[in-house]
């Protein structure tokens, strides 16, 4: 399992199904609108550079995929897996209607096929030793209960968080969520 490092096919295989999800969502911008703002997101919230929000601007696709590229290839698995966690919730945006697929299992597929032991749970990416872990966790963030749902929903970002997990507070915000469904009853 890979863990605290990724190898070099784990890495072209996250490329590749980005490349991949990208030209399907994006097939029917002709104009390039939405296209301009994905980019424009990922440069201001991922790598913190200043955009030109002039509409008329066009990111180069090249370009922009060039530098994703090298984040994947060359960075650290906890970057690698923020960029993806980051893109993956963009596409999720963009590809939640009739007929399209499912983003988070496409990519679970992807880390599941290269034995890393993360997957996404409820939009995050979590480290994960089972399929049963995974299930209960979602299982548990469907609770139709609003505070329970954001006690666990707090709960998984602390766990997400790549550089390193804040085990202490997730823990405590997964009791305050037993708390408040016990408080239900």
């Amino acid at each position: 399992m890979q863990y605290e490092s990724l190898d070099d096919r784990t890495r072209t295989a996250l490329v590749n199904i980005i490349n991949a999800m990208f030209h399907v969502i994006f097939k029917r911008d002709f104009q390039g609108t939405e296209r301009n703002q994905f980019w424009r997101n990922i440069l201001r919230d991922v790598y913190s550079q200043q955009i030109d929000c002039n509409p008329d601007i066009s990111y180069k696709t090249n370009r922009m995929f060039e530098i994703i590229n090298n984040t994947i290839y060359e960075e650290d698995y906890a970057s690698v897996l923020s960029i993806i966690e980051y893109i993956a919730r963009l596409f999720h945006k963009k590809a939640h209607y009739p007929g399209q697929f499912e983003v988070y299992d496409i990519f679970n597929d992807v880390l599941e096929t290269e034995f890393v032991g993360y997957r996404f749970v409820n939009g995050y990416i979590v480290q994960i030793t089972s399929d049963i872990e995974i299930s209960q966790i979602e299982e548990a963030a469907k609770s139709k209960e609003n505070k329970v749902d954001e006690h666990i929903n707090k709960a998984l970002n602390l766990l997400a968080d790549h550089e390193p997990p804040d085990y202490e507070n997730s823990i405590k915000e997964s009791i305050s969520a037993v708390e408040a469904m016990a408080m239900r009853y």
